[in-house]
């Protein structure tokens, strides 16, 4: 046999898909950590299993056919807090693939994790296992593989370093809960290219824990690519928060397509979680058939506890706090949308601490047309739950937001104005043009709003504003 290289089938590990290996696996991958490392290796087959845990300078490879079943008996994943993972917040199952604080290590292979997932959804989220989490860990690269029916959230990096996600594809169940794609937390060094990603919940997310993650939160999610994917179905494409308290920052998202999210690009936060989102740029995407395409929330009150609900949500101007969040340069250029049926944009900054710093270049939407046009939130927000809001077809909506550089939109067929924008400071727009919206609707409206500049021919005609002060309209 070749020196660190470990066949599955040569250590009595069954692929008959009712064996539980669980055992037999960890006593292989033992051997391996022994030996300094190498390659466990699956041919087809499946093989049911708990929790396989990767040690340091370990490859698991699954070869095309071979399928990792989860197993059904939940003592086989076993738990992580505090005691394992000091500061951990919330005690959970282990993953189904997982390692903790290795080095160099690896998921590749033609192959499928299948977590069996029907066998958690009914239990809360917490108490459910990732498909693959690692935990602390440097050097990481997950390649290839096919995983489905995710117990959670299904590939999910924790204060990793140095990770490579590249070409796997992940489908779960439209209606299977929180069983978000990707969801890198409190990572550095991040790279997900050419996935494909059809999920019941959001298809990346990136976090940095909550305000009570004592762990999460002291790694900030930064310098991030993603590139190249497919994501299908599922709450929003690529998604920001709310799990954001220890910041992100220095994002690039590109040349991707969404067909059919909720949302596109979604970014969320309250108060009370605190942490900065910074520098995110969004360049070169397809949307079709989604609510919103772009949407940016600091009125996101899940999991609010009810003494803080009031406070989170309130409309009204708060002092700023330490944990009040801060949001600031966000770029969106070059995004083509057809088929939108709630709204164009929707930008919702804290009146104590509006959003600063938005650019959009040529932005393109185009709304679906239609009685059977469902209207849906643009976004799940307190003011939303409350009145029970619902849009359809309406434009771009910005508030409490600063330092706004919108250039060559273009929105086709929506409800009423193209552009609302309420208690915003400093915004410079041109280029901006409405095609079948009603007669009577205003292209632009201005409420309660400084130092707005509208620099194009006729522009004064198409403004509807009141409350404005510093006001620069073409004529």
């Amino acid at each position: 046999m070749h020196k660190g290289f470990y066949d599955a089938a040569e250590y009595g590990i069954s692929g008959d898909g009712k064996t539980n290996n669980t055992e037999a696996i960890r006593r292989l991958v033992s051997v391996a950590e022994q030996n300094g490392g190498g390659t466990i290796y699956f041919p087809p087959g499946e093989y049911v299993t708990g929790s396989i845990e990767l040690k340091s300078n370990m490859t698991l490879y699954l070869e095309a056919g071979a399928t990792l079943l989860g197993s059904e008996n939940p003592e086989d994943f076993p738990m992580i807090d505090h005691t394992v993972v000091p500061g951990w917040a919330a005690p959970t199952h282990a993953g189904f693939v997982t390692a903790l604080n290795a080095r160099n290590i690896a998921v590749c292979g033609r192959g499928t994790l299948n977590g069996r997932g029907e066998n958690w959804w009914h239990k809360y989220g917490d108490e459910r296992p990732r498909s693959i989490e690692f935990i602390g860990c440097e050097n990481v690269l997950i390649e290839n593989i096919q995983i489905t029916h995710s117990p959670m959230w299904t590939v999910h990096p924790v204060c990793c370093n140095n990770v490579t996600i590249h070409g796997i594809t992940i489908r779960n169940p439209a209606d299977s809960p929180n069983t978000d794609g990707i969801n890198p937390d409190g990572c550095s060094g991040v790279h997900i290219s050419d996935c494909t990603i059809d999920v019941g919940d959001d298809c990346v997310t990136l976090k940095s824990g909550t305000q009570h993650d004592d762990y999460i939160r002291r790694h900030p999610c930064e310098n991030i690519t993603i590139t190249n994917c497919t994501m299908q179905h599922g709450h929003g494409g690529v998604v920001i928060g709310s799990e954001m308290s220890g910041g992100v920052r220095n994002v690039v998202i590109s040349n991707c397509v969404f067909s059919g999210t909720d949302r596109g690009i979604r970014i969320k936060t309250r108060r009370l979680r605190g942490g900065t989102v910074e520098n995110i740029r969004v360049n070169n995407m397809i949307m079709d058939g989604v609510f919103c395409p772009i949407v940016v929330n600091c009125f996101y009150c899940c999991s609010t506890s009810p003494e803080d609900y009031d406070f989170a949500s309130s409309s009204q101007k708060q002092p700023v706090r330490s944990d009040t969040p801060l949001f600031r340069n966000f770029a969106f250029s070059n995004i083509t949308v057809r088929n939108a049926s709630a709204a164009a944009c929707y930008i919702d900054g804290l009146p104590e601490c509006p959003v600063d710093g938005i650019q959009i270049d040529n932005f393109s939407v185009e709304m679906r047309q239609g009685d059977g046009v469902q209207p849906q939130a643009p976004a799940m927000t307190y003011e939303a739950e409350k009145a029970g809001k619902k849009a359809k077809g309406e434009g771009m909506f910005l508030r409490n937001a600063r330092n706004v550089t919108m250039r060559n939109v273009t929105l086709s067929s929506v409800s009423g104005p193209g552009l609302t924008m309420e208690q915003c400071g400093g915004a410079k727009i041109s280029s901006f043009a409405v095609c079948g919206a009603p007669a009577q609707a205003p292209v632009f409206r201005l409420e309660n709003s400084d130092g707005i500049a509208v620099d194009q021919p006729g522009a004064k005609k198409l403004v509807q504003q009141s409350g404005c002060r510093d006001l620069r309209v073409s004529e």
